[in-house]
């Protein structure tokens, strides 16, 4: 019996001096990672990027750490339809049939060429609403 709880209090030991030395590597690679952030963050080159505007800020201290024409007010677009397409996808029965309004039918950007009046369904909707905007 005496046997035992050494090996159970030994096989702990272990187990906890084990996870203390991942802790402290886990400690040492963060310092040296950011050691080398700080090192070279004035020698790294302005990222490529397809985009017309774009910001990276970090979190914590609220730094812009690179911007391209951020601060150009643009329609939402894409952020709108992505938005819009999990709010349907969560709250909407897809085979629900809806009347299409007039304010709906004459919103710019589609192409969808829906008409007032008309019914469709949700899942025609979200369809057409995943469709390329004009530009």
């Amino acid at each position: 019996m005496k046997i035992r709880k050494i090996l159970i209090v030994f096989l702990i030991l272990i187990i906890l001096l084990t996870n203390i030395s991942i802790a402290d590597d886990r400690i040492e690679e963060n310092s040296i990672d950011e050691e080398i952030l700080s090192t070279s963050a004035n020698t790294l080159s302005e990222p490529q990027t397809f985009s017309k505007h774009i910001i990276c800020i970090e979190r914590s201290t609220n730094r812009v750490l690179y911007e391209k024409d951020a601060y150009t007010k643009t329609p939402m677009a894409s952020t709108t339809k992505i938005m819009t397409s999990i709010i349907v996808l969560e709250r909407c029965d897809l085979s629900e049939e809806v009347e299409i309004s007039s304010k709906a039918a004459n919103t710019g950007g589609s192409t969808l060429g829906i008409t007032a009046g008309n019914k469709m369904t949700m899942e025609a909707l979200l369809y057409g609403l995943m469709l390329r905007s004009r530009k």
